[in-house]
């Protein structure tokens, strides 16, 4: 329903990677050539074009339009009357929200050593939501990796690389400002990662130390934090041996209050976890330490870390 004996060009696909606009001489318009939008949501099958009005288009030609991830500012090429020669570019602000099938947004995660601040290439990423098909990408040359995801909702994810130690996390990925864009930066520690086999089975043994990280507010233990926490556990054959110091910490959003009493909720849910797979409640200590100082990105500071001692 797209193509015409006429031209269609220019097409450009929002955000959402379901609305996709384009230009036409071929559909019903008002002048030479009109911007048009139509849906789809498998790319095989597209609804009928809808002209995006006069409000846009003229008698005369419009063509190369692109939408702000805020969905409030249209940028155009026009060469109607009044133009300097030719096409001119052109900007609308939009009185409402341009029409898009979801809000999304643009991941920018960066990936760099915790100990020499280089980027990492080449690290394994997967990244997933609940009732969405995990995806798996590699950080580039400059450890980046971009993505468009669905916004206002939470991702958990993890990076694995050969010679540093495998990074857990979560977000919950909200479009709060005018360019829809999150970046997030992650700094692994050297070390074994789960990802690979080792030669020395003993290190399977030797694991003591994991961090867990939150979405904002959030306290409750993903499906995936309890598998690593359960496999750090099942490392140790006695157990009672065993000391699991726990402590949370969140970031500065919202009260300080509210934060020392969130991170101590953290905590307090990972001890609980612990006990429930056979840690002796005794040989758990826990503590919330609220706001966690430093330079570290909002996302590094909601964690949880757990650690054994003898």
């Amino acid at each position: 329903q797209i193509n015409t004996p006429g031209d269609e060009e220019a097409p450009y696909l929002a955000l959402d990677g379901q609305t996709l606009l384009f230009s036409s001489d071929g559909h019903p318009g008002f002048g030479d050539a009109d911007i048009f939008k139509t849906y789809s949501e498998d790319y095989t099958s597209w609804s009928k074009p809808i002209n995006l009005g006069p409000t846009i288009n003229s008698p005369h030609r419009e063509t190369g339009i692109t939408l702000s991830s805020n969905k409030k500012e249209l940028l155009f090429s026009s060469s109607r009357d009044g133009t300097l020669g030719g096409l001119d570019l052109y900007q609308l602000t939009l009185d409402t929200l341009f029409p898009v099938r979801m809000n999304a947004l643009r991941l920018d995660l960066r990936v760099y050593n915790a100990v020499n601040r280089e980027p990492i290439k080449n690290v394994a990423l997967q990244i997933g939501s609940t009732g969405y098909e995990k995806m798996n990408v590699q950080t580039d040359e400059k450890g980046r990796a971009f993505l468009c995801l669905r916004a206002n909702k939470t991702f958990s994810y993890i990076l694995k690389k050969k010679g540093f130690e495998t990074f857990i996390g979560a977000d919950y990925l909200n479009v709060e400002d005018a360019f829809a864009r999150k970046k997030i930066e992650i700094f692994m520690n050297p070390g074994q990662s789960s990802t690979f086999s080792s030669t020395n089975n003993s290190y399977n043994r030797l694991r003591k130390n994991l961090s867990l990280y939150y979405p904002s507010g959030g306290s409750t233990l993903s499906d995936e934090q309890k598998r690593q926490i359960k496999k750090m556990v099942q490392q140790y054959d006695l157990l009672d041996e065993k000391t699991f110091k726990v402590v949370g910490y969140a970031d500065n959003t919202g009260y300080t209050g509210f934060n020392e009493n969130l991170s101590g909720i953290r905590a307090k849910a990972v001890a609980d976890y612990l006990v429930s797979l056979g840690v002796n409640a005794s040989n758990v200590i826990f503590t919330g330490k609220g706001i966690l100082e430093g330079e570290l990105a909002k996302h590094q500071k909601r964690r949880v870390e757990i650690s054994v001692g003898n």
